[in-house]
Protein backbone atom coordinates (compact mmCIF):
# COMPACT_ATOMS: atom_id res chain seq x y z
CA UNK A 1 0.00 0.00 0.00
CA UNK A 2 1.32 3.63 -0.62
CA UNK A 3 -0.06 7.14 0.24
CA UNK A 4 0.51 10.17 -1.29
CA UNK A 5 0.21 13.33 0.47
CA UNK A 6 -0.05 16.90 -0.86
CA UNK A 7 0.56 19.61 1.07
CA UNK A 8 1.53 23.21 1.13
CA UNK A 9 4.81 23.78 3.61
CA UNK A 10 6.57 27.47 4.04
CA UNK A 11 9.00 28.42 6.43
CA UNK A 12 9.65 31.99 7.67
CA UNK A 13 11.99 34.06 10.25
CA UNK A 14 10.03 35.81 12.79
CA UNK A 15 11.47 38.88 14.65
CA UNK A 16 13.08 37.03 17.17
CA UNK A 17 15.40 35.11 14.54
CA UNK A 18 13.47 32.00 15.35
CA UNK A 19 12.29 29.59 12.14
CA UNK A 20 8.59 28.90 11.79
CA UNK A 21 7.28 26.09 9.87
CA UNK A 22 3.44 25.71 8.78
CA UNK A 23 2.32 22.68 7.23
CA UNK A 24 -1.07 22.73 5.55
CA UNK A 25 -2.38 19.08 4.26
CA UNK A 26 -4.50 19.95 1.09
CA UNK A 27 -5.21 16.06 -0.43
CA UNK A 28 -4.56 12.21 0.55
CA UNK A 29 -4.11 9.54 -1.85
CA UNK A 30 -3.85 5.82 -0.51
CA UNK A 31 -3.61 2.87 -3.03
CA UNK A 32 -2.41 -0.47 -3.85
CA UNK A 33 -0.68 0.53 -7.13
CA UNK A 34 2.27 -0.13 -7.69
CA UNK A 35 2.90 1.06 -11.81
CA UNK A 36 4.79 -2.02 -12.81
CA UNK A 37 4.56 -3.89 -15.86
CA UNK A 38 3.27 -7.01 -13.17
CA UNK A 39 1.01 -4.59 -11.76
CA UNK A 40 -1.74 -4.79 -15.00
CA UNK A 41 -2.54 -8.49 -13.82
CA UNK A 42 -3.39 -7.41 -10.42
CA UNK A 43 -6.17 -6.50 -8.59
CA UNK A 44 -5.55 -2.15 -7.75
CA UNK A 45 -7.44 -0.17 -5.68
CA UNK A 46 -7.35 3.59 -4.49
CA UNK A 47 -8.81 6.41 -2.54
CA UNK A 48 -8.60 10.39 -2.49
CA UNK A 49 -9.90 12.71 -0.21
CA UNK A 50 -9.60 16.21 0.80
CA UNK A 51 -10.76 19.20 3.13
CA UNK A 52 -13.40 21.44 2.06
CA UNK A 53 -12.46 24.62 2.74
Amino acid sequence: MKMLLAARTWVWEDDWGYEQWHFTPLRTWLGSANWTAAAQSHLEFGFGAMTRS
